[in-house]
């Protein structure tokens, strides 16, 4: 397992998202680090969009792939945001336990149906 390391412009990404949307971010980009499986990318792509949806992160199509991209890399444990000054702003530990997750807070998927998965 290892860190996901993002760089941002804080105050661009506060202006754009709001306050505290480097933590939230983290937050979000965790519980999808843990849902990740390494080399899906597609499924990656459909939970990025309905989390990012659901927590108002307004990023165009291909930052959305190329985050999906790099999250199927490999498997995360940590999500650290960093600034254009290299510090920590925000940072998301991951459960060590994948399973220990809460069932509720998983992507729901009827295999009976073409939606995307809905981020609760």
């Amino acid at each position: 397992m290892g860190t996901w390391n993002y760089v941002v412009n804080q105050q661009q990404f506060t202006d754009q998202y709001g306050e505290g949307a480097a933590v939230r971010y983290a937050k979000v980009i965790g519980d999808i680090a843990a849902r990740m499986t390494p080399g899906d990318r597609e499924g990656a792509l459909e939970i990025v969009n309905a989390a990012f949806d659901e927590h108002g992160f307004d990023m165009p199509e291909m930052m959305r792939d190329k985050i999906a991209e790099n999250l199927t890399l490999a498997e995360h444990d940590r999500v650290v945001i960093r600034d254009e000054f290299d510090n920590v702003i925000a940072e998301h530990s991951l459960p060590s336990d994948r399973e220990a997750l809460d069932e509720e807070n998983r992507p729901h998927i009827d295999p009976e149906s073409d939606s995307r998965p809905t981020y609760s």
